[in-house]
């Protein structure tokens, strides 16, 4: 893989974030999905996680092994000439030293960017400790700044409408008051306005909004990490050729 080449492509993917539109990443599983859709003219693509699995005869919930997704992954992120970010669930592994293989396999295979869960991996119904979470997300951070590439990690956490048994508070609740700033801890730049818009969202809401609208999410970029929680909804126009 052209490292050089790489870390350029990582480079337009972090300054996508900062554009006059929304960000609008389409989920490819496979070479020719990526390939359609880089042609629909997206000008970066996200792989899934679950449509990887099923399409080679797994479960979703990181039932398949790290290199088998990681293969499926570098085949589209060499098929294709845009950014591609992929998501590794967990991370596949429990410890930071894991995490920090992840990061560098994925960068081999020549992937720009990842989204890391915080459920445990075994269990989805179950949260990481917020500081191994924490050990975690910072061991990949060192791990891809080794390798030169400005590599962009969305932390991303799964607690949807769950109660977290501290208090009765809501999960979103939670994350708004209690993770999100331990998160932040890994991150540079001060809080954001979509960050206050979630604390906001999440005083206001409750958990039931966090329910109906999980399968959007709210996105905060801090330099190369990207926090994102499945709380606000956003609505995106793509105005590509494949409608």
């Amino acid at each position: 893989m052209d490292m050089r080449k790489q870390a350029e492509k990582a480079e337009k993917f972090r300054k996508l974030h900062h554009g006059p539109r929304m960000l609008l990443l389409p989920n490819a599983w496979d070479v020719a999905s990526a390939r359609i859709l880089e042609e629909c003219g997206h000008p970066a693509i996200a792989t899934s996680s679950a449509a990887v699995a099923y399409s080679l005869g797994y479960a979703d919930g990181q039932r398949i092994s790290r290199g088998e997704m990681l293969e499926v992954a570098g085949r589209i992120g060499r098929a294709t000439n845009i950014p591609v970010t992929a998501d590794l669930e967990a991370g596949y592994g429990a410890t930071a030293k894991d995490m920090a293989d992840t990061v560098k396999s994925a960068i081999a295979e020549g992937i720009i960017g990842m989204n890391l869960e915080d459920v445990t991996g075994d269990d989805e119904s179950s949260l990481v400790d917020l500081p191994l979470q924490v050990e975690k997300i910072r061991a990949i951070r060192e791990a891809a700044a080794a390798t030169g590439v400005p590599f962009v990690l969305n932390a991303r956490t799964d607690i949807y409408d769950r109660e977290t048994g501290e208090g009765g508070r809501s999960s979103t609740q939670y994350f708004g008051e209690s993770r999100l700033p331990g998160h932040r801890a890994n991150g540079k730049s001060g809080r954001g306005p979509r960050e206050r818009r979630l604390r906001h969202h999440a005083r206001r809401h409750g958990t039931g909004a966090a329910h109906r609208q999980r399968n959007a999410g709210v996105t905060f970029l801090r330099d190369d990490v990207r926090w994102s929680d499945p709380v606000h909804r956003f609505e995106a126009h793509d105005d590509s050729p494949c409608q």
